[in-house]
């Protein structure tokens, strides 16, 4: 038995929306590091922050 599906909706709270985007953007640089390597690729991600922040 899986995990059933959670409606994708926008998370009002700014403080919230932050911490989420910094916890995914985290993951998405780990998983796209280990591709890179995996595959001997030169890659490039650019993630832009709704909050102005780099």
């Amino acid at each position: 038995m899986g995990r059933s599906k959670l409606p994708i909706k926008k998370i009002e709270n700014m403080t919230n929306r932050q911490v989420t985007f910094s916890k995914r953007r985290y993951g998405l640089t780990i998983k796209a590091h280990e591709i890179a390597v995996l595959c001997d690729i030169d890659l490039t991600l650019i993630m832009l922050s709704p909050f102005g922040t780099s």
